[in-house]
């Protein structure tokens, strides 16, 4: 029987009014779902460490020192759809993330899709951001994604080494500016672990106000807009360039 963590890696003095009311509903969804015999139980978590990768790793070394037998990750930036935990649960996969954007412009996904890409000196993996469908009822698969709103069977963590999370270096920025979560997911591929995106679970990213699915819709369009008005004003630029060879002659 489903005993669920609910676990907030909240690193700030306070939350945003948003979130609290949001929270408010995902409890009153689990004592439903208690009610009615579909979970056994629920508990809450908080880590109270900085910086956030310290965060996310000492709340899952305290959960696994109980009986849950799922982690359910909730970021305090975020707004919650009503029916979230039943929905997510109803999988019944390994990790089951909802959808969620960034919050500055384009507004892509957090959920990322990984490709081989193949260079001169080899392969290496590229990762892309989903396109989210708007009014989706599906789910799909994904290589990571944000934590702001995931699901996670207890057996994950138990089976990946520690540090679960860690930020890591970036050779662009050169600081550990990578998510924490890369890690994680990337070691949950290797153990054969599976990740799917819900894409009717949308939460709201608040920066200050909510971003959502239609700021991601509008991003994706005027991001396409920009980059073939990119490629358009190069190929004119070759086309305008004297041919090298008869500058010779």
């Amino acid at each position: 029987m489903i005993k669920l963590a609910i676990c907030i890696s909240h690193t700030q003095s306070h939350a945003l009014a948003d979130f609290a009311f949001s929270y408010g509903y995902v409890i009153k969804e689990a004592g439903e779902l208690k009610a009615k015999g579909l979970i056994a139980d629920y508990s809450m978590w908080r880590g109270l460490l900085f910086p956030t990768d310290a965060n996310r790793n000492a709340i899952v070394k305290e959960v696994l020192k109980s009986d849950a037998t799922h982690f359910m990750w909730l970021d305090s930036d975020h707004v919650f759809p009503i029916g979230m935990l039943n929905r997510l649960l109803s999988h019944g996969k390994d990790m089951t993330g909802g959808v969620y954007f960034k919050k500055a412009y384009p507004f892509q996904s957090v959920s990322l899709v990984a490709k081989e890409q193949k260079f001169f000196k080899g392969k290496y993996t590229i990762y892309n951001p989903a396109v989210i469908k708007e009014k989706s009822n599906m789910i799909f698969k994904a290589d990571a994604t944000g934590m702001g709103c995931t699901l996670i069977k207890r057996e994950v963590f138990e089976k990946l080494p520690h540090p679960w999370f860690e930020y890591r270096w970036s050779e662009q920025s050169e600081e550990k500016t990578i998510s924490e979560e890369m890690k994680f997911f990337e070691d949950a591929k290797k153990a054969g672990f599976e990740l799917w995106i819900d894409e009717y679970v949308i939460c709201p990213h608040i920066h200050p106000v909510a971003y959502d699915i239609k700021d991601h819709l509008f991003g994706c369009e005027e991001f396409e807009k920009e980059r073939m008005e990119r490629v358009l004003s190069n190929e004119i630029q070759m086309l305008l360039k004297p041919d090298y060879r008869e500058s010779e002659e």
